[in-house]
């Protein structure tokens, strides 16, 4: 298994990196980390570059081929499920950390602590709608705590404006 990382967790947020890291450590998974991981090519794409997000997403690929693919990020998880197959007519096994974690937490192997706390989730839409992905992040987080429906969730709800760039 490969974790990318991706672009905003890599460099803006280390400490998503650092709980994966952990949980899959924990979990006894074996995984590698691309040292010279560049960008899958979502904010080129989103932001109308497509030439430019091409060129990165073929010199991406070379190191993706032949991997079970992990990614933290909506982005990079709608990018390369997506994407690659759209523009590159690839298929790449991409699971997204929620998605393993949930399967983890079903099969016992790992066992979170509930704490006495209320949480809300927003569906990001890279993973919610363009993914069809709404069950697994929720059953992540009412593994650890009260999750609290929100008004406007899931296919409803709405885009907080980033992920498109």
């Amino acid at each position: 298994m490969l974790y990318f990382r991706g672009c905003v967790v890599r460099e803006k947020l280390p400490q998503i990196e650092m709980a994966t890291c952990m949980v899959l450590k924990k979990a006894g998974i074996d995984y590698d980390i691309w040292d010279g991981e560049e960008c899958c090519g979502s904010f080129l794409l989103r932001t109308g570059f497509t030439d430019d997000a091409l060129q990165v997403m073929h010199k991406t690929l070379q190191n993706l081929r032949n991997e079970t693919i992990l990614v933290s990020c909506a982005g990079c998880y709608n990018t390369l499920k997506n994407d690659y197959k759209k523009y590159l007519g690839v298929e790449l096994d991409v699971i997204h950390t929620s998605q393993l974690f949930s399967n983890l937490i079903k099969q016992g192997i790992i066992k979170p602590e509930k704490l006495a706390v209320n949480v809300c989730y927003h569906d990001p839409c890279h993973l919610g709608r363009h993914c069809g992905e709404y069950q697994a992040p929720r059953e992540v987080l009412d593994s650890v705590a009260h999750l609290v429906p929100m008004e406007n969730e899931k296919e409803n709800s709405h885009c907080c404006g980033a992920g498109e760039g």
